[in-house]
């Protein structure tokens, strides 16, 4: 369902703004979540959030943190609630002048049930486990069984009934996770009498009515099998996606994907906030599901759980709004791809804490227009780690406005391994950007040719490239006139129209941005003249002409 095009809500909304991006918007402004994702257990204790997480979060000037609500210290005994954990971080979060984005630990927690209340995990007859192999019970509850998902939907409405009571306007808890990593290890489908007697049932209409509805905009991964099978409106897993394990995989994301609607959908009820998904990623090609959570919101099941999340609603609109992948593989830039698509804004809500956290969130803020970005467990970072980031977050968050109303083409991203190069249409002008080294003997190596990469050659001839990344983020202030910050990365303008095959700066200037306006360094010229951002995050400002 289209998005609004206007805000008209006093609580947060997702929002699709002029450029036609999907931007988060609190109190009618659009937001960035410069955000760290603390440990699993870091919420657990008020005193190590007061201690460790919270400090961090200030000093590397997160905006946004994003912290685990369990439901095992949430509902500890069946019907009763204790939220002093929730309490305080809301508390802890208004305090610092920080967004706070719950994530709820409810059954599922990277596939597995530990998160889930003792008197759950205790209680096989009531609360049936998955089966893998048939027969042998796994440590996770059954997506199947309406039993867990009552429960599991109870605790989550009390989470958000407080979250509304704390905060109403959602000036603090701008929106919310529900589940975290959702899906199947070990098998693509649960192996129980009940999952074997779904798996031989119909597929339900919503999931047939919605691929028929949207043929032409289906993922190959999805409408192959289901052409293959016969485009079938009705019929079992097997007769309409075949019997591979297509059909197991799309058998356990239509249940995930309901399970966590519902689940949703009994949170808003209480509380209107957007809630989104996070997916575990495929780890490599070839992969098969089971190998990765069978059943998770991985971009393949796409349509799948696309269809399993609207035919749960609220006031017209699906209950999970968007769905976020977890970073940790290395092409970060094609995991990004993925998931900007039908308005699906990109929430990175996990990413590797590492020293290229920073040049990632340049790329997922600039290039995709990220509504956030978090490190996992970024209370651990250190050194120069912590210190880009740290320094990476306080830009973006003064260039707020900037990047907040931004047009198409004026705002560009660029993600950079040493040794390779990128080329950007921004403002009217094509921007080269490359790794500055590509290690001859410690010396910086020339950019490539067009489309080429700068790969150096060692002692023996052969290529090597170090595992160095960079990142840039570039703005068209105006006709001409440009803002650069990033760090690793050399940078040089080209023309856009082979009728001006030159171009050239009148103006380059060292500086920085703070309180809301440019402050002006060095004038750059002779030597120094040329867009080197290595080895700190740096920031330029240039007006350029072709001629």
């Amino acid at each position: 369902m289209p998005l609004p095009e206007t805000v008209a809500h006093s609580v947060p909304r997702l929002v699709r703004d002029a450029a036609g991006a999907t931007r988060l918007h609190v109190a009618g402004r659009p937001v960035t979540l410069l955000a760290g994702e603390c440990h699993n257990s870091a919420s657990s204790s008020v005193r190590h959030m007061d201690e460790v997480v919270w400090p961090a979060a200030v000093a590397m000037n997160l905006n946004a943190l994003l912290a685990p609500i369990t439901w095992e210290l949430t509902e500890p005994t069946e019907g009763h609630f204790d939220l002093t954990l929730l309490d305080a971080l809301v508390a802890g979060a208004r305090a610092r002048g920080t967004y706070l984005v719950p994530l709820w630990f409810g059954a599922y927690k990277n596939t597995w049930s530990t998160y889930a209340p003792a008197w759950v995990r205790t209680d096989l007859g009531r609360f049936p486990r998955t089966e893998v192999p048939a027969g042998e019970p796994r440590g996770q509850q059954s997506v199947l069984d309406p039993n867990v998902l009552a429960a599991d939907a109870r605790a989550f409405a009390a989470v958000m009934r407080r979250v509304r009571e704390l905060d109403p306007g959602g000036a603090v808890v701008p929106m919310v996770q529900v589940q975290n990593e959702v899906g199947l290890l070990g098998s693509a489908r649960d192996r129980s009498p009940a999952a074997d007697a779904a798996f031989a049932g119909p597929v339900p209409r919503e999931l047939t009515a919605h691929l028929a509805a949207h043929e032409g905009e289906l993922r190959e991964e999805v409408a192959a099998p289901w052409r293959a099978a016969g485009r079938r409106a009705e019929g079992s897993w097997t007769q309409v996606f075949g019997s591979g394990l297509d059909a197991e995989e799309f058998f356990s994301a239509w249940h995930f994907g309901r399970y966590c609607a519902t689940v949703a959908a009994a949170g808003r009820a209480e509380h209107d906030l957007p809630m989104f998904v996070n997916a575990w990623l495929v780890q490599h090609p070839g992969q098969q599901p089971g190998g990765y959570p069978s059943g998770g919101p991985v971009a393949r099941v796409w349509d799948v759980w696309r269809a399993a999340v609207s035919s749960v609603s609220a006031a017209g609109r699906p209950v999970v709004e968007l769905t976020a992948p977890d970073i940790y593989i290395d092409d970060f830039a094609d995991a990004c791809a993925d998931y900007v698509r039908e308005r699906n804004p990109l929430l990175v809500p996990e990413s590797k804490p590492d020293e290229h956290a920073a040049a990632r969130a340049l790329y997922a803020v600039g290039e995709h227009a990220a509504i956030g970005f978090a490190p996992f467990g970024f209370e651990g970072m250190s050194g120069r780690a912590a210190a880009q980031l740290a320094e990476v977050y306080r830009l973006l968050g003064e260039l707020a406005p900037l990047l907040g109303a931004r047009e198409p083409g004026r705002v560009r991203g660029a993600l950079i391994r040493d040794g390779e190069a990128t080329e950007l249409d921004v403002g009217g002008y094509r921007l080269r950007v490359a790794s500055p080294r590509a290690s001859t003997g410690g010396q910086a190596n020339p950019v490539a040719g067009a489309g080429g990469a700068a790969i150096a050659a060692d002692a023996a001839g052969e290529h090597r490239r170090a595992a160095v990344d960079g990142g840039l983020l570039a703005i068209a202030l105006a006709d001409d006139e440009f803002l650069l910050i990033g760090y690793g990365v050399v940078a040089r303008f080209l023309p856009a129209a082979a009728s001006s095959p030159r171009v050239d700066f009148l103006e380059l200037w060292e500086g920085d941005w703070r309180e809301g306006r440019w402050l002006p360094g060095r004038c750059l010229n002779g030597d120094e003249r040329h867009l080197r951002l290595d080895p700190d995050v740096a920031v330029r400002r240039c007006r350029v002409y072709a001629y």
